[in-house]
């Protein structure tokens, strides 16, 4: 674990489970961007469409055992960056 700033925990588990998703994701969409917590931008080659991604949104409920935390990824099209959850279903 270390310490990014106040209050603002890094665990093991957090970059490697960018490095998952990331690995996953440009399997499943290669060429696309993708923006992580951890590791910051990675380029691709489609301009248009980028991957943002917090993998473990929550560390500090996590680290104190607490159940509530969530894998944050939305995909960003140009002209359509509406990175806010879908409160309806979920996701």
């Amino acid at each position: 674990m270390s310490l990014k700033g106040p209050a603002n925990f890094v665990t093991l588990a957090d970059p490697r489970a960018e490095e998952m998703l990331h690995s996953d994701l440009t399997k499943a969409r290669p060429g696309y961007g993708f923006i992580g917590e951890e590791g910051g931008p990675r380029e691709g080659d489609d301009k248009s469409h980028t991957w943002i991604v917090d993998p473990l949104d929550g560390t500090t409920n996590f680290l104190h055992g607490n159940p509530a935390i969530c894998d944050f990824d939305r995909l960003a099209a140009r002209g359509h960056h509406d990175c806010r959850p879908d409160l309806q279903s979920g996701q």
